[in-house]
């Protein structure tokens, strides 16, 4: 029975501590995928559960959904885009992801993933790190987000990725075209691209 005791008083203190080192709120799958004691997620609910009855911790359930933050620092107020939310992830994780498991903790699809992984690497946010899998690549926040010269941090930003979807971000919006709305919005930027390049051609 101690050992029982002892069990979910340690697990209880990790969630605290997870708590604590997060920059936004935290659903209890994302709980556990920074766990290292707890058995499933019915371990997690169950500690959650007790936390909660002592005011250790707090939850709100906006969009059907519970996530939860420590009591004494206040509620945390969650990034709202798939980017904002990858880089609090990136960043509480202290380690380079690779994007299946940026996927399974976020719990988006990886298609999602991919383009917002791709958005910020364009942006000079994230930078990939290669792993020992011929082709696949892990990561990480960079050190310092890149400015292009005349070109502020907020501007838009495209990232074209190998399935043929786009991504545009502009400061907190996201829109994600698929293949096929890629593939006609290209064909009808190509006259305007085509008229500028032969105004800028030498007569």
């Amino acid at each position: 029975m101690s050992t029982a005791i002892d069990m979910a008083s340690a697990l209880d203190d990790e969630i605290q501590q997870i708590l604590e080192r997060a920059t936004d709120t935290l659903s209890p799958a994302e709980i556990l995928a920074q766990s290292q004691l707890a058995d499933g997620r019915h371990t997690v609910a169950s500690a959650l559960h007790r936390l909660s009855a002592r005011g250790a911790v707090e939850h709100d359930s906006t969009g059907g959904h519970r996530r939860y933050w420590l009591a004494s620092r206040g509620h945390v107020t969650a990034p709202k885009t798939v980017r904002g939310r990858i880089q609090a992830y990136l960043s509480r994780a202290g380690v380079p992801r690779s994007m299946r498991e940026i996927a399974g903790a976020l719990q988006i699809e990886r298609r999602t993933a991919s383009r917002a992984l791709n958005a910020l690497a364009t942006q000079g946010v994230l930078e990939s790190v290669p792993l020992t899998q011929r082709g696949r690549v892990a990561w990480r926040l960079a050190a310092a987000p890149a400015e292009t010269a005349g070109t502020a941090v907020n501007d838009p930003l495209f990232a074209l990725a190998s399935d043929g979807t786009l991504t545009l971000c502009t400061h907190e919006t996201e829109l994600a075209l698929d293949a096929t709305e890629t593939a006609a919005l290209l064909d009808y930027l190509a006259p305007f691209v085509t008229n500028r390049e032969s105004q800028r051609s030498p007569a």
